[in-house]
């Protein structure tokens, strides 16, 4: 995307102090006809993301447990890509990777990992905007506690990602 009459160029700018570039935001019917390399290059970029609690499900304790995470958080990250592959992943968290689909839409592939006896699965799935991109992310979390009862829950959030650079 180019930039703006009189906008500053990415070379330009502080990269101690990240702000949203003036840039031209993408129009819609653009982003529509994106292939997946297309798509890949647009998402490449430097964001603002920040994280808002969208649903809590599962078990009566898993609201408790949501009460533990910080939500409305926002935190700067670096999305890389290789376009030939649109394929993409994130700088600060190198397992949260992905594919680019036509249309500009993304998704992570599953990450699963256990620690002291809790399974979780995570997973992103977004659409690049004319700012940035709005993503939903999922948690799923299985934990076995006392006397084998289990407790299931899913942590549903979306992400705003207003590029930077």
């Amino acid at each position: 995307p180019g930039l703006a009459a009189g906008a500053a160029s990415p070379a330009a700018t502080n990269d101690s102090a990240l702000t949203a570039l003036p840039a031209r935001p993408l129009d819609p019917i653009a982003i529509a006809r994106l292939t997946r390399a297309e798509g890949a290059i647009v998402l490449r970029g430097t964001y603002r993301i920040t994280t808002r609690r969208q649903g809590v499900y599962g078990d009566d304790r898993c609201n408790s447990l949501a009460a533990t995470i910080a939500w409305n958080q926002s935190a700067v990250d670096t999305i890389l890509v290789d376009a030939a592959a649109a394929t993409f992943r994130f700088a600060t968290r190198p397992s949260l990777a992905g594919t680019v689909q036509s249309a500009g839409v993304f998704s992570s592939q599953p990450i699963a990992s256990e620690k002291d006896g809790t399974r979780t699965t995570y997973r992103l799935q977004g659409q690049l905007t004319p700012w940035g991109f709005e993503a939903t992310s999922d948690t799923r979390s299985e934990s076995t506690i006392r006397w084998r009862n289990t407790m299931r829950c899913e942590f549903v959030a979306s992400l705003s990602g207003e590029r930077l650079r």
